[in-house]
């Protein structure tokens, strides 16, 4: 909702607070928005999206594979 006001509808963030207590929001903890909270929102927002959208090249090296095969001890022919 933050970054949709903020980032589609042109608002900074004090817009934002407003908008967001004049619709009934409140933070996690109940209260009222206030521009820092709305700031520090959008702002962990945008640095998980850009965490999670990275992408890295793909090189397998140096790859080896143990095979040990592990059987049952039998005692007296059972």
């Amino acid at each position: 909702m933050i970054c949709k006001l903020h980032d589609e509808d042109g608002m900074d963030f004090k817009q934002v607070s407003d908008w967001l207590n004049g619709n009934g929001y409140k933070t996690p903890r109940g209260m009222v928005f206030k521009q820092n909270h709305v700031w520090s929102i959008y702002i962990k927002k945008q640095r998980s999206i850009q965490r999670f959208n990275r992408e890295y090249d793909h090189t397998i090296m140096d790859m080896k594979i143990d095979v040990v095969d592990y059987r049952p001890q039998v005692e007296n022919g059972i």
